[in-house]
């Protein structure tokens, strides 16, 4: 009997201690994506958009409201609006879009791209560490893609999104320099579409 409850205690122990370490390592991880998450007031960008047939330019405005939400205004040369969204962590809103961009597929992509630049909707707890070395490599497995996020390996800063399909890259989203709390250029690449963006930080 004495046996028996003493293998039964290092069973309990070894699951226990397995459950610790899976803990400790989310932790890291998500100690990690917290470091690297957009951290600004207000920036402004130079923007070039490509979608199909249509080119764009403008600039592009980020910025954290006092209600904590975050706008993202894009307007021409001239101040005319292309499109104004608001973003929460779990909630995304569509105050205004032109007509040419007011489609479902289009507004659902910049939700998208948007929300994994600003890491709205993150789900950061499901994120696991799968490589590191001179970069790190964070994964969530959603259930039709996965999304990466790449950071250097001291965790200051995002230097490549990637979302993808089995083995085929959909979205591709860079990151060069670091200015006002996120980076100074940002690069979004489709593969699966016609679909470019480059965003420059400039000084208001």
């Amino acid at each position: 009997m004495r046996t028996l409850l003493l293998s039964s205690l290092i069973i309990l122990y070894g699951c226990s201690q397995k459950i610790a370490d899976s803990f400790a390592q989310t932790v890291v991880n998500n100690s990690c994506l917290v470091n690297v998450k957009p951290k600004f007031e207000t920036v402004l960008f130079n923007t070039q958009v490509d979608i199909t047939s249509h080119h764009l330019t403008g600039l592009l405005l980020m910025k954290k409201m006092q209600d904590d939400t975050t706008r993202v205004v894009f307007t021409n040369e001239m101040g005319i609006k292309y499109f104004d969204f608001e973003f929460t962590e779990n909630n995304f809103r569509v105050i205004s879009c032109i007509r040419k961009l007011n489609k479902k597929i289009a507004i659902n992509q910049l939700k998208k791209i948007f929300s994994l630049i600003l890491m709205n909707k993150t789900e950061i707890n499901s994120y696991q560490l799968i490589k590191t070395g001179t970069t790190k490599y964070f994964c969530l497995n959603g259930e039709k893609e996965q999304t990466y996020y790449i950071t250097d390996t001291n965790c200051t800063k995002v230097m490549l999104i990637e979302t993808t399909d089995g083995e085929k890259k959909k979205i591709i989203i860079s990151f060069d320099g670091q200015k006002n709390g996120i980076a100074e250029d940002i690069f979004i690449n489709y593969k699966t579409f016609k679909f470019d963006i480059h965003l420059k930080q400039i000084e208001r």
